[in-house]
């Protein structure tokens, strides 16, 4: 690359650069009055655990704050104390997904539910939303009627993790993670107090969040 390119370059990227800081200044001017009020509000409401004053107000006003900054969701959190705030955020950043492929008889392995196919087909629907595949859990012969499954326990205890290893667990279709809906269920939910999804590419069943 010559000088000049080089030189052309790094304009270029200042420009940008330049251009991003505009558009971030644009973006506080614009908001400075409704920040300012904010924080007019939050002073005029103190919360000192310390003295036991105002802590249910000032969560109650904390989870409001979150939901105006954004934030999907903001839970109160009891405590042996004081109660806490709970929030989450999606900005929109690439999932961190894990695959869970199961066959339990030879007749599956050989059919459109081998292994191979089922990785395939999640591979590619993963791949098509910007999905990173961060592990694969395999169980070549078992069968989802409970949940005694060297594989799928490994799942389960890297999903319970905090912070979990992935966010999302896709499966082929709901019966390849359990085919009885009381267990089903009880995992979901477990998985999803953990921040952790199930996801079927099939969707045979409703999904559960």
């Amino acid at each position: 690359m010559s000088i000049t390119s080089v030189a052309v370059t790094q304009a270029a990227q200042s420009l940008l650069a330049d251009a991003s800081l505009r558009s971030i200044q644009s973006e506080i001017e614009k908001r400075h009055d409704e920040s300012v009020e904010r924080l007019q509000e939050w002073v005029k409401h103190p919360a000192l655990a310390a003295e036991d004053r105002g802590m249910d107000e000032g969560c109650d006003l904390m989870m409001r704050m979150a939901r105006d900054a954004g934030f999907q969701k903001a839970t109160r959190i009891e405590t042996d104390g004081h109660p806490g705030v709970f929030a989450t955020l999606d900005a929109g950043a690439p999932k961190t997904v894990a695959l869970y492929l199961r066959v339990s008889t030879g007749r599956q392995a050989e059919s459109d539910l081998s292994i191979p196919d089922q990785r395939r087909q999640i591979t590619s629907y993963c791949l098509a939303k910007g999905w990173d595949v961060a592990a694969e859990f395999v169980e070549p012969g078992n069968t989802a009627t409970d949940d005694r499954r060297p594989a799928f326990q490994a799942m389960i205890d890297a999903a319970l993790v905090k912070p979990p290893t992935f966010t999302v667990i896709v499966v082929h279709s709901f019966s390849r993670f359990f085919r009885d809906q009381f267990q089903f269920e009880f995992y979901v939910r477990k998985l999803a107090k953990n921040g952790v999804r199930l996801i079927s590419i099939r969707r045979t069943w409703a999904t559960i969040r």
